[in-house]
């Protein structure tokens, strides 16, 4: 029997789900693989009056605001990986057909923001004998990475994630989803077969098509400042760009002083991270504005020499975009 259950649903609106979310298009169980994979939780922001009378203490406690964060992590699965990614790094066209259709009007998201999903979360407590049932509405996410190595061979996903409230809340005037909203899954409405290191054996364009690399980290940071204006919950999580901290860390085989050289000078490289299982795949291309913004050389004895660089990315004006995300 499952004790703990998340999915996710887009949403047409930011804190609105898509109308009859069809399972595989619009909505999508995610596996819990590791205990705590999902942490998201309301949390008042708590502050106190001093006693008012010269001496040191506390009189009385408030909180005006409440937030909605957390963190999810997982396995990057061939049939999640471009929704995960769209939802975390792709802005809404202009034509409002990506990341995934939105709609105008009262409420919607602007054109340039990043679009937002409900997260539903079921988890069963054997005391009462019941399923709690939450759905957190409006969520974006915040920062995250992609990681894979030789030695932790399956590529992962770690995102932070900020939204709006759950639905039951100190207000009480949305009820908690039910089973007919967030039906639990059944085994074969889980991914199997995730994205694997060997995956991107010929995917790592860095200036030129690299082999030998023993890790790869690629993470980033969204500007998003959140807005509560006269609300008690966070009213806009408007998105304003990647600024300087979207970057790639590699430890590459030391072959020769090239990137060492490249490091010195600035130069720029065209560079992409591509996950390939010969069925499915998935391409962050990260254009052409591209510096080697820090390395370290690993000099060990005990293996190869390894030289580890940290690639930062700019904003591509000839292409219009820091990166894009594309799957097949």
């Amino acid at each position: 029997m499952a004790t703990e259950v998340c999915y996710l649903v887009k949403e047409d609106h930011h804190g609105v789900p898509v109308a009859d979310p069809e399972v595989g298009t619009d909505a999508f169980y995610l596996k819990l693989s590791e205990p705590n994979s999902f942490s998201m939780a309301m949390n008042p922001t708590i502050g106190t009056i001093g006693r008012g009378n010269g001496d040191s203490g506390i009189s009385c406690f408030y909180s005006a605001q409440t937030t909605c964060t957390g963190n999810l992590q997982g396995e990057l699965y061939p049939s999640l990986a471009k929704f995960l990614c769209d939802w975390a790094m792709t802005p809404i066209n202009s034509a409002r057909t990506a990341p995934w259709a939105t709609t105008a009007g009262t409420g919607s998201l602007p054109i340039g923001d990043l679009a937002s999903v409900s997260i539903y979360h079921a988890y069963y407590i054997d005391a009462l004998g019941a399923w709690i049932r939450k759905r957190y509405s409006g969520v974006k996410v915040l920062s995250g990475s992609i990681a894979a190595s030789t030695s932790d061979p399956i590529a992962k996903f770690n995102f932070a994630l900020q939204g709006i409230r759950n639905d039951l809340n100190a207000a009480g005037t949305v009820a908690d989803p039910d089973a007919t909203e967030f039906p639990l899954p059944t085994d074969a409405d889980y991914p199997c077969g995730p994205f694997l290191y060997v995956d991107l054996a010929g995917g790592l364009k860095i200036a030129t098509s690299r082999t030998d690399f023993g890790s790869v980290n690629f993470a980033w940071a969204s500007t998003i400042a959140p807005q509560f204006f006269e609300s008690r919950y966070v009213r806009s999580l408007r998105y304003k760009g990647r600024g300087s901290s979207t970057q790639l860390t590699v430890d590459l085989l030391l072959q020769s002083m090239t990137d060492e050289t490249a490091y010195q000078t600035l130069v720029k490289q065209d560079s992409h991270l591509k996950f390939d299982n010969g069925t499915n795949s998935l391409t962050i291309d990260l254009n052409g504005n591209n510096v080697f913004n820090s390395r370290t050389r690993n000099l060990d004895y005990n293996g190869p020499f390894l030289w580890q660089g940290v690639l930062l990315n700019g904003f591509d004006a000839a292409v219009g975009s820091d990166l894009t995300v594309s799957a097949t």
